[in-house]
C-alpha cells in the first residue's frame, strides 16, 4: 500500500473518531434525562442513597455530564484533569461525604454512571472505542481520583477536630503537656507499671498538644 493510500486511511480513521466523539456528546445531551433516571435508579440501591430525595441524590451529576460533553466535543482528553479540579467532582464528593457515603459508595456512584453511558451508546449502535472511550474514561477516572483526595482531606480534618474536642478532657486527666513527670522512689512493681502507662499516655498527649 502506497503512502497516499495510508494517508487516506488515516484521515478516514480520524474522521470516524471525530464523528463518534460528536455522536456520543449528542446522545448524552439529548438523552440526559433518561440517562440520569437510569443512573438514579441504580445508585438508589446504595445504603447511603436510599433515603435521599431526588435533588440531593442527583447533586452535581448533571454538571459532570455537561463537562463530559464539553470534553468529547473538544476531543482534548489531556486537559480533563485541570478542568475537573475546578469543576463539579470536588463539590459532588464533598456532598457525598457529608451525606455519609463511604469512599467505596462514591466510586460505585461514578462507575454506575460509566455503565449507564455505555448502555446508552449501545442503544444507537455506537461502540465506545479509541478516542471516545479514552475521553469518557479520563473524565470519570479523574472524578474518582478527586473523590479519593477529597475523602482523605475530610477524614484528616475530622480526626484533627476530634483530637481538639477531647483536648480539655485529656488535660484534666493528665495535666498540661509541659507538666514534668518524676518517678517515685521505692514504689512497688505494679505501681511502676501504672506509672509507665501514664508516662506513655502523657507522651502521646504531648504530641497531640503540639499538633
Amino acid at each position: 500500500m502506497g503512502a497516499e493510500a495510508l494517508a487516506c486511511d488515516r484521515q478516514a480513521g480520524e474522521q470516524v473518531t471525530d464523528d463518534n466523539l460528536d455522536k456520543l456528546a449528542q446522545v448524552i445531551r439529548r438523552e440526559r434525562d433518561s440517562l440520569l433516571s437510569s443512573w438514579r435508579q441504580q445508585v438508589r440501591q446504595l445504603p447511603s442513597a436510599r433515603d435521599l430525595d431526588i435533588p440531593v441524590l442527583t447533586d452535581h451529576i448533571p454538571a459532570l455530564l455537561d463537562e463530559l460533553v464539553a470534553a468529547l466535543q473538544s476531543g482534548a482528553s489531556q486537559t480533563v484533569p485541570e478542568t475537573l479540579i475546578e469543576g463539579s467532582p470536588p463539590a459532588h464528593d464533598l456532598q457525598r461525604f457529608q451525606e455519609g457515603f463511604d469512599i467505596q459508595e462514591v466510586v460505585t456512584d461514578y462507575s454506575i454512571l460509566r455503565d449507564c453511558i455505555h448502555d446508552l451508546a449501545a442503544t444507537i449502535g455506537l461502540n465506545l472505542q479509541r478516542e471516545p472511550f479514552r475521553v469518557m474514561n479520563r473524565v470519570l477516572d479523574q472524578a474518582i481520583a478527586l473523590a479519593v483526595g477529597t475523602y482523605a482531606t475530610q477524614q484528616t480534618l475530622e480526626i484533627q477536630s476530634a483530637v481538639k474536642s477531647i483536648s480539655p478532657l485529656l488535660r484534666t486527666i493528665f495535666g498540661p503537656p509541659s507538666t514534668p513527670f518524676r518517678w517515685q522512689q521505692g514504689c512497688s512493681s505494679s505501681h511502676s507499671a501504672t506509672q509507665a502507662r501514664v508516662l506513655r499516655r502523657r507522651r502521646c498527649w504531648k504530641r497531640w498538644g503540639e499538633t
